[in-house]
């Protein structure tokens, strides 16, 4: 395993970095407007929701919702 964290995560490691320089439009590196902790919560709460349906969000989900209630989180 060490083998593999010497090589190929700092491969990896580069060519995320690198892809960061590829399109300088979206980041906020370096920068003080970051995005406001509320909607990154918020969206990670949806994202729970779809992986894990029933147990986070919606309690009463049946088959006859759930592909609604599924729909309405994507969009």
């Amino acid at each position: 395993m060490n083998e593999w964290l010497n090589s190929d995560l700092e491969t990896l490691t580069d060519r995320v970095l690198a892809s960061y320089d590829s399109d300088r439009q979206p980041q906020r590196i370096g920068e003080t407007f970051l995005s406001s902790r509320e909607p990154i919560v918020e969206i990670v709460h949806e994202i729970w929701q779809l992986l894990f349906p029933g147990f986070y969000g919606h309690e009463k989900l049946t088959r006859q919702n759930i592909k609604f209630h599924m729909g309405a989180l994507l969009s």
